[in-house]
């Protein structure tokens, strides 16, 4: 996490008040020139890391998996039991990459730059290219999913032309559609289908005051999935929903276990045991959304070891 200087805590869901405002402009004062170029160090990261899979090719079905960290973070207990569903799993999951690259936001009350995410967990690369990573991820792997997950950076507060806002205000939720609409067309751009997963509420640990992140605001975490039904919808037949949220958050609120197994390791990412307690529920929509993407381009199909769907 980039963390360039401290503001208030009371700093944090846009200028709803007086005291708010002011301290978000403080905050704003201080904001460094936008990266353009890549530092020291920091490559474009456009270059893909899975597999090459010359098009047109059957077996398994392949589904790759992107996003910021939560992608990243789900992968753990996702992939390694993939090959069970007869499913080959890649993924592309960049910490600190959320679907918007225009300034820096505010994360448990500091100004955060989000112009440079950690690929792999290691290899620093720009965000601005994204959207070119992605491409490159598609145009190597040949798959027939690709699903992108993201939440926690599209609930903080954002910077946008001097002003602070948040979700729920048309000017942020016109740039994220936006930034969505451009995703599903790379993500799809070689035939698959795109699963567009919600995103679980988050509970980080407190202020000290004992009063919650104002990122951590659940009305926030449903504005931003109403965004991604939006933009499902928008594009029938080739954009899915998929309710990650509802499983990870069976009672509509926070839930750090479930079935005694610890679901969350930090208030926003999963754990493995997670990642391996959605498979059942996941993998098995994958292999038919991927079915669906092969009969279309009339590819050969694959047999899912695992059949059922679960509701």
């Amino acid at each position: 996490m980039f963390l360039l200087t401290t503001a208030s805590p009371a700093a944090a869901t846009g200028a709803s008040n007086a005291a708010t405002a002011s301290a978000l402009a403080g905050a704003a004062s201080k904001v460094p020139a936008a990266v353009e170029s890549v530092g020291p160090g920091v490559s474009p990261g456009t270059a893909s890391i899975d597999p090459t899979v010359p098009a047109g090719t059957g077996g398994p079905i392949r589904f790759l998996l992107v996003g910021d960290s939560e992608a990243a973070f789900l992968a753990f207990g996702l992939g390694p039991g993939s090959p069970s569903y007869d499913v080959d799993y890649a993924g592309d999951g960049v910490i600190n990459c959320g679907l918007l690259h225009q300034g820096p936001v505010m994360f448990r009350g500091k100004l955060a730059d989000t112009s440079e995410g950690f690929r792999e967990g290691k290899h620093p690369v720009l965000c601005s290219t994204q959207l070119e990573r992605w491409k490159s991820d598609v145009d190597a792997f040949h798959p027939d999913v690709v699903a992108l997950e993201e939440g926690e950076l599209e609930t903080r507060s954002h910077l946008i032309d001097g002003a602070w806002v948040h979700l729920g205000e048309r000017s942020l939720d016109s740039l994220e559609v936006h930034a969505l609409d451009q995703a599903v067309k790379v993500l799809g751009s070689t035939g698959a289908e795109v699963v567009l997963l919600t995103a679980p509420y988050y509970k980080q640990s407190p202020q000290r005051d004992g009063r919650p992140w104002p990122e951590d605001n659940p009305a926030l975490v449903n504005s931003f999935n109403k965004l991604l039904a939006q933009v499902a919808a928008a594009h029938p037949g080739r954009v899915v929903l998929e309710q990650l949220g509802r499983r990870l958050d069976p009672d509509g609120s926070y839930t750090a276990v479930i079935d005694g197994q610890k679901m969350r390791l930090d208030g926003v990412h999963v754990s493995p045991a997670a990642g391996r307690w959605v498979q059942p529920w996941l993998l098995p929509r994958i292999v038919a959304l991927g079915e669906q993407a092969r009969a279309r381009s009339s590819l050969p199909t694959s047999t899912p070891t695992s059949s059922a769907i679960a509701p």
